[in-house]
């Protein structure tokens, strides 16, 4: 998906896949503050990308499932997901984990991960950082949907 380019005109295009290519817009304010901006198509597609990444294996065994982007977290998620500081809820999964499924499973309504595209761009500030923490982020919230937690993620690079 491609958008425009920076603002002084190179080049900027980021390839985590051979296929899979965006144009990221990067910001640099008087200040020198630093401000990245995707479209939201880019953002999806990122996403998207990220899943296609998957071993076949695990993507067979995605079920009951959707995956879904949003701008920000809203009150509820901040709400029952605090998190500390100046840190940045990225995204969320919220379901039974697998491992916790039973016959009485049957006929539940869909876990949902959910990808927040603002917290990203807040907290890269590269084009390859924010694909690669699109990618992190996506792989942390499917890990909660095979049984792992933070503490196991974060050890292991998620």
């Amino acid at each position: 998906m491609d958008i425009s380019g920076d603002s002084r005109g190179t080049d900027n295009r980021v390839s985590l896949h051979e296929q899979a290519t965006w144009d990221i817009t990067v910001l640099v304010h008087a200040q020198g503050v630093l401000a990245m901006e995707m479209t939201d198509e880019a953002f999806e597609s990122a996403v998207h990308d990220a899943l296609a990444s998957l071993p076949e294996r695990f993507l067979k065994v995605l079920d009951n499932i959707v995956i879904t982007v949003a701008e920000e977290a809203d009150d509820r998620q901040l709400r029952e997901h605090p998190v500390n500081g100046s840190e940045e809820l990225l995204g969320l999964y919220e379901g039974i984990p697998l491992p916790r499924r039973s016959w009485g499973y049957a006929g539940a309504l869909p876990d949902v991960i959910t990808i927040f595209k603002g917290p990203h761009l807040r907290i890269c500030s590269t084009q390859l950082q924010l694909v690669k923490q699109i990618r992190s982020t996506v792989l942390h919230e499917i890990g909660h949907y095979f049984g792992f937690d933070d503490a196991y993620l974060h050890a292991h690079g998620y």
